[in-house]
């Protein structure tokens, strides 16, 4: 797993500043950040803003959290069986 590493919406939010850091980010209005968040998905047009800012921040985000196809949740391994 990689530091810094998130996996929802919330974590992606929190780390970008917060709802309204968000909404001014994307250029969108608060009422759509908190869709974001109750959804846990971004659209797609807002994947390079965000993911360019996560970057300066140092942090990683998944991108299956944006509403893009050919995107899928990384599989969690199983452990070995003995």
């Amino acid at each position: 797993m990689r530091e810094r590493e998130l996996h929802s919406a919330r974590q992606i939010v929190n780390a970008l500043g917060g709802i309204k850091d968000v909404a001014e980010l994307t250029g969108v209005r608060v009422k759509a950040v908190y869709h974001w968040l109750y959804v846990n998905q971004f659209p797609s047009h807002t994947y390079v803003t965000m993911q360019i800012e996560l970057y300066r921040l140092q942090y990683f985000a998944w991108p299956h959290l944006w509403k893009m196809t050919g995107f899928a949740a990384p599989r969690r391994r199983r452990s070995p069986k003995a």
